[in-house]
């Protein structure tokens, strides 16, 4: 199953929809993010790199986030991206009628923390953000193969990215060349502790042995249950470390007292480990390359707010989805004290 499931929605999409500079918000102004996020594939990069034609999918997702600034060095946040899924549209040949069946629910990981700006001269800043990865959703692959099996929706794999806690931190450094002009390196490094879940395709899985017995083997559909349950049980995982990195120069041009564009060219590169599956390793050890062209517009009078949009741009990558992502976010800003 492995093959044939998205590698979606859930690694690089906080980074791609949170990646930050290293300022922090001023103390008593809280920050509040509403991001949509829209990914597209149907080609897949191989364990040689090449692109290769896999399962065509279109996600439609909202996320978002509340930052407070406690001091004028310290700001807390609670992130929650892709957040929940607002339509999708998957077809995969191997998967045959259960396509139809397929539904992408869930509540995705929370991630809680705090930025703290460590450096802060006339042409440099540094911030470090240490966090935790809560998880807010769980595959049942017993319940979700009862309903592939009874014609009714099911789902192929959890919102969240690993079902485990992780712990993480995000890294910020900024060079100033201007006022207008400066360099932004972004690094997020997350680990999750192992854990003991259902495997992603579970309940395909559960079908597909079904099927098997009965229309291969010729067994009766109670020996078919049987033996689908008996192959669908938890597995002990294990995680490897995963690595985020972004260079972003980015200038910024006044328009007025009140008004400014943001112009950025992020490029981005994630990467993992192996992961093992009751000690054996599963060949998943990913990267990928991109670029991440981006406009803002941001408005300092009346209620602060900033709009903004990305579109993420596969170059490169290893056992990843070639998918393209156009990010938009609203940004509103309000001054407590």
């Amino acid at each position: 199953m492995k093959k044939i499931l998205i590698s979606v929605l859930l690694a690089s999409l906080t980074f791609a929809a949170f990646a930050d500079d290293a300022k922090v918000l001023p103390s008593g102004v809280m920050r509040l993010t509403l991001a949509n996020l829209i990914l597209t594939a149907d080609q897949a990069y191989d364990d040689d790199g090449e692109a290769q034609d896999s399962t065509e999918y279109f996600f439609d997702n909202f996320g978002a986030a509340v930052e407070f600034g406690i001091t004028d060095k310290i700001s807390a946040a609670v992130q929650w991206v892709p957040g929940v899924m607002l339509a999708d549209d998957y077809t995969n040949d191997a998967l045959a009628a259960l396509n139809d069946q397929l539904i992408f629910t869930g509540i995705s990981d929370f991630f809680v923390g705090a930025k703290i700006q460590v450096l802060k001269t006339d042409d440099m800043r540094f911030a470090f953000a240490p966090g935790v990865i809560i998880p807010a959703d769980s595959l049942d692959g017993l319940e979700e193969g009862r309903n592939a099996l009874a014609g009714d929706d099911f789902r192929l794999a959890s919102q969240s990215e690993t079902e485990s806690l992780g712990f993480g931190g995000r890294f910020y450094f900024d060079y100033q060349i201007n006022k207008d002009f400066y360099v932004n390196l972004y690094n997020q490094t997350k680990y999750y502790l192992p854990n003991e879940r259902y495997d992603d395709g579970a309940g395909a899985t559960y079908a597909g042995t079904v099927s098997y017995y009965v229309n291969t083997l010729g067994q009766p559909l109670n020996v078919a249950v049987a033996a689908a349950e008996a192959a669908t049980v938890k597995h002990e995982y294990e995680y490897p470390i995963y690595l985020d990195f972004e260079l972003e120069p980015h200038y910024d041009l006044t328009l007025s007292k009140t008004g400014s564009m943001g112009f950025g060219l992020p490029v981005k590169y994630s990467m993992k480990g192996e992961t093992t599956v009751e000690g054996v390793g599963q060949d998943d050890d990913s990267y990928s390359f991109s670029i991440n062209p981006g406009l803002s517009f941001f408005y300092t009078g009346g209620i602060p707010f900033e709009v903004a949009a990305n579109y993420d741009i596969p170059l490169m990558g290893k056992n990843a989805d070639k998918r393209s992502m156009f990010t938009f976010k609203l940004k509103l800003f309000y001054d407590f004290y």
